[in-house]
């Protein structure tokens, strides 16, 4: 979804992805000594990417300083008694793993090159992991007013 504020001055696009968090895995070496990515952080990557151009039309933040915000919302087990995930809920904040940088992380190298030229347009980063009923991620990216 694109929305444009003032104009065409500023941009602000939101995508919401219906999946689990991710966190970035430590490369990886064979035993020839070359590094690769975990198989596991590679399709998340891939996962992010697709749906930020799908759901964005492909829209490029070109050469303009951006915001990043995620909100990372993480499922309470199953396994959790009733009693447990109402406490769970009522909290909030979610501490569990994987680390909110690590999920960060991947996040944004996923949409570099694709929702923004190169990342050092990042100025701006803000990130939460909640408590909730289903798995779910919202990346909000915006251009920054001079």
């Amino acid at each position: 979804m694109i929305y444009t504020v003032s104009g065409d001055a500023m941009k602000e696009i939101i995508i919401k992805i219906e999946t689990e968090a991710v966190g970035k895995g430590r490369p990886r070496f064979t035993r020839y000594g070359s590094t690769y990515t975990p198989t596991k952080t590679k399709n998340f990557e891939k996962l992010i990417a697709n749906e930020y151009i799908l759901q964005s039309n492909n829209y490029i933040f070109d050469k303009v300083p951006i915001n990043v915000s995620v909100i990372i919302e993480k499922n309470i087990p199953k396994s959790a008694t009733k009693k447990h995930r109402a406490e769970l809920l009522s909290q909030k904040w979610n501490i569990t793993k994987p680390d909110i940088d690590n999920c960060l992380k991947s996040i944004l190298d996923a949409l570099n090159g694709v929702a923004y030229q190169d990342d050092n347009q990042v100025s701006s980063i803000s990130a939460y992991k909640i408590n909730s009923t289903r798995n779910f991620i919202t990346i909000k990216i915006a251009e920054l007013s001079s």
